[in-house]
């Protein structure tokens, strides 16, 4: 994990993010009729 970590501050290890949603609209952000590019992110806490 710390490898991992280590290698995205280096911007050697990247990730598309597509959309960043709270938790209380999770249903909305995984809607399986919408296709998006990118990873869905859950934000947890506010």
């Amino acid at each position: 994990m710390v490898r991992a970590v280590q290698r995205v501050r280096d911007r050697r290890l990247r990730t598309d993010i597509g959309n960043v949603a709270a938790l209380d609209d999770v249903v909305a952000a995984v809607n399986p009729t919408e296709r998006a590019k990118g990873k869905k992110i859950i934000r947890v806490r506010p």
